[in-house]
């Protein structure tokens, strides 16, 4: 129990239970080190694994498993604009460039 305290494994909200005891009991009257416990060395909150049953339907049979809803792609437009001024400019250079070859 000691090493579990250390480790952070026990919270004050835990419950605990020994040998002698009726019941189970919160560990932050038994241990109040735990309530001295800075937030940030206890563990993170769990979060709840997301439903895949479908709302609103109370005949549903769960021991079958459901697909996860279909989630829709939307197509990012790019614009085609800097292809067209990086081609003007490809072509501004060439011509630039035979212009001065030519000259010299």
């Amino acid at each position: 129990m000691r090493r579990w305290l250390t480790e952070g494994r026990v919270s004050a909200d835990s419950m605990v239970w020994r040998e002698g005891w009726e019941d189970w009991k919160l560990a932050g009257p038994i241990f109040p080190s735990l309530d001295a416990v800075p937030s940030a060395t206890k563990p993170a909150a769990v979060k709840p694994a997301p439903s895949f049953l479908v709302p609103d339907d109370e005949e549903q049979d769960i021991s079958k498993p459901v697909a996860a809803p279909a989630r829709r792609v939307v197509a990012k437009k790019k614009s085609i604009a800097p292809l067209i001024i990086l081609g003007l400019l490809i072509v501004v250079l060439l011509v630039v460039t035979v212009v001065i070859l030519r000259g010299s």
